[in-house]
């Protein structure tokens, strides 16, 4: 699947709110969210690793 159809599906899917489609559709079996330190140096908002359960 090219990035160009990933996106095209998301956009589709997302359309009719059917977010669990998506994700079980779309994502891998190891997908991992990564998020960066906010610029207003919060520790809250620090590097995390959140894994997705399905």
């Amino acid at each position: 699947m090219t990035t160009s159809e990933v996106g095209k599906k998301v956009v589709e899917l997302v359309r009719k709110q059917a977010w669990r489609e998506a994700i079980d559709s779309l994502y891998g079996d190891e997908v991992v969210s990564v998020e960066a330190r906010g610029l207003d140096g919060d520790p809250g908002s620090g590097w995390r690793r959140q894994e997705f359960t399905r």
